[in-house]
């Protein structure tokens, strides 16, 4: 809506204005003249408008409280934090400018770097706001004087493009270290579940942690002997918290894992909640400052803030320390790596721009040829040369090398001994004592529990491994599909490289 008055107002309609409650899409009240805005779950994101308003000459600092009051309206709190976070770099870096005149933002736009150009076009979006709906402060003349300046939009995707190994997508050998570590750690009990399931659900949704942090419980469900969570949109402007959903399908062990992540939340909550729909990342400190006894009564501060997810992330690398074989290093995990890892894997299996966007939540399909320009060739063919030079970079072997079955966890056990693909020579033992679905002994190689000798034909296994990976290939024509096994191959490789270092050691 257009105000309509691009002129000083009186005192008193001002002061007015600036005491004026608004309410925010996420149902956050706050008025222009309040020092902190709270707009959102997530602390990081609160505004702090007393700092943020001293960059504006005196006259028009209430004018930009009010502005950004209605810009705050129908915007989320992060895209409201990005704009004051703009305002701010381009302050520090430029305290003696002017950004609301033709000089100040030449000067600025000209000791700007290309990498923080976007800042500027973030800022200029924003003025454009503040001038169209009426308030006084940024002129008509100034904003034709910046129009068609030209500035780099954000290189966010450069990471996607250049394939990066630290902050770019995963390739699919690292895709699966990372979930075989998860599994393993699980297994052994080092990680928390709750952790386990996050980063799980990042990894086979890839959606943003901000729509995940708002998910309820009823949001996954069974159809059709499928699996399917409906996740919230968080992108589109005006959409209140869980206001509109789109449907993914996903794994059953991914809903297995929110079952008994369910429990533990309802046992934590106590008697009554079982009537609640509770979130699945419940604020227990808000449940206790405000316990609700209605479905009416939840507020999105009983939700955690999209942060624990990226935590959950950070908590998850520590423990499982899951190795790239391109870097040797372990692999860094963010839920921004999910997303762009899933874009590029959908890509090189030949889905369209549109169907990726959707998958993603892209409004549009201005960014999404970056998954399609990337298109790394990870799938390599693997031989015995390759496989050598990669093991020690991946680490698959995840498992323990034993002498002997006398070494064994169950060495007195027949049934715990693995053997090679043909069924002829054993290779090991298996230490779990649970059932397990694993295809022995392919699965085996990566797993914490095997226990394989050192004088045993694991050159047998690798050779079976190879052999059926060209079969595929040839017959399929996909490299994908063939690579599915191939970190099974390098952890096979390492074992064979540690049983020569052992026996060398012994010579």
């Amino acid at each position: 809506m257009t105000l309509a008055f691009h002129s000083q107002i009186e005192v008193d309609e001002l002061r007015a204005l600036l005491e004026t409650e608004f309410v925010n899409i996420n149902d956050y009240r706050y008025r222009p003249i309040d020092p902190i805005w709270r707009l959102t779950n997530n602390s990081k994101l609160h505004i702090q408008m007393d700092s943020i308003s001293e960059i504006f000459p005196i006259e028009k600092r209430p004018y930009f409280r009010i502005a950004l009051a209605h810009y705050a309206k129908g915007r989320s709190g992060s895209t409201v934090s990005n704009v004051c976070q703009a305002l701010w770099f381009v302050h520090k870096s430029f305290p003696n400018e002017d950004m609301l005149s033709e000089a100040g933002f030449l000067s600025i736009r000209a000791g700007t770097r290309k990498s923080h150009e976007w800042r500027l076009s973030t800022i200029r979006g924003f003025f454009r706001y503040w001038h169209n709906i009426g308030y006084w402060g940024v002129s008509k003349e100034f904003l034709a004087s910046i129009a068609d300046m030209r500035l780099e939009s954000n290189s966010k995707f450069t990471a996607i493009r250049n394939s990066d190994p630290h902050i770019g997508p995963y390739s699919p050998l690292e895709s699966q270290a990372i979930f075989d570590c998860m599994n393993n750690a699980l297994s052994a009990g080092t990680i928390d579940l709750t952790d386990y399931f996050s980063v799980y659900l990042l990894l086979t949704t890839a959606q943003r942690p901000v729509q995940l942090a708002a998910l309820r419980f009823s949001d996954f469900y069974r159809r059709n002997n499928k699996f399917y969570v409906n996740v919230p949109e968080a992108k589109g402007r005006g959409v209140p918290f869980r206001g509109r959903f789109t449907e993914h399908e996903i794994p059953e062990d991914v809903h297995i894992a929110m079952r008994l992540h369910r429990q533990r939340v309802y046992d934590e909550m106590g008697e009554g909640a079982e009537s609640l729909d509770l979130p699945v990342f419940p604020n227990y400190g808000e449940f206790r400052r405000s316990p609700v006894s209605t479905q009416a009564e939840l507020t999105i501060d009983h939700y955690l803030p999209s942060t624990s997810l990226s935590d959950a992330c950070t908590r998850v690398e520590r423990e499982i320390q899951a190795r790239s074989e391109r870097t040797g290093e372990t692999i860094h995990l963010t839920p921004k790596r999910f997303r762009s890892t899933m874009g590029t894997d959908m890509a090189r299996e030949g889905y369209g721009a549109a169907v990726i966007a959707a998958k993603l939540g892209h409004a549009d399909l201005q960014h999404v040829g970056a998954y399609v320009e990337s298109q790394p060739e990870f799938a390599e063919l693997i031989n015995k040369a390759v496989g050598s030079m990669l093991a020690p970079l991946a680490q698959a072997f995840a498992g323990t090398l034993i002498r002997d079955e006398g070494e064994a966890v169950r060495g007195n056990d027949p049934a715990s001994r693995i053997r090679t693909v043909d069924g002829s020579k054993t290779v090991g033992n298996c230490g779990s004592y649970g059932f397990c679905g694993v295809n022995a002994p392919v699965g085996c190689y990566t797993c914490n529990r095997f226990q394989p000798w050192v004088d045993a034909p694991h050159h047998e296994v690798m050779d079976a491994l190879l052999e059926e990976r060209q079969r595929i290939l040839d017959v399929t024509g996909d490299k994908t599909i063939a690579a599915q096994s191939d970190r099974s191959i390098l952890a096979v490789a390492d074992v064979i490289q540690q049983c020569s270092d052992l026996k060398g050691a012994q010579a």
